[in-house]
């Protein structure tokens, strides 16, 4: 998209109050709620994203208590029918890689760890688990 017309793009579409025509003018004022929602909006998707970062965490510690590199993780995972990368397995490490289902499974599969392991993971502030008030 060029330029300019980016920069149009951007004052019409990039804000939740950008009703307002050329040079952002001839609208109504913003309305202070928009701006919250949108806030809230971020804060509920970042709390939501937090899980992959935690479930990056723990795919470190099972690989570095088995001493394997990223690179043979990724290879385990290629065995199991998924296309990846040491840059991958760094990438999902970090927390910055969105992960599927169906790899985060193939993962569990490859440490040897139970499906539900996966998705059994806990963030600090978490009220105690099912397992953990049954136990």
């Amino acid at each position: 998209m060029p330029r300019q017309r980016r920069r149009a793009w951007l004052t019409i579409h990039a804000h939740p109050c950008s009703n307002r025509g050329p040079g952002g003018q001839g609208a109504a004022p913003c309305d202070p709620a928009a701006d919250i929602s949108v806030n809230n909006l971020a804060l509920t998707r970042q709390r939501h994203e937090s899980w992959e970062k935690r479930f990056g965490e723990v795919v470190r510690g099972w690989r570095q208590s088995r001493c394997w590199s990223q690179e043979d993780v990724s290879e385990k995972v290629r065995h199991q029918g998924f296309e990846m990368h040491q840059t991958t397995v760094a990438k999902i490490e970090r927390g910055t890689r969105p992960l599927r289902v169906a790899e985060a499974t193939a993962i569990a599969e490859v440490f040897e760890m139970p499906i539900m392991a996966v998705f059994e993971l806990s963030l600090p502030g978490d009220p105690p688990s099912f397992a953990e008030i049954t136990a």
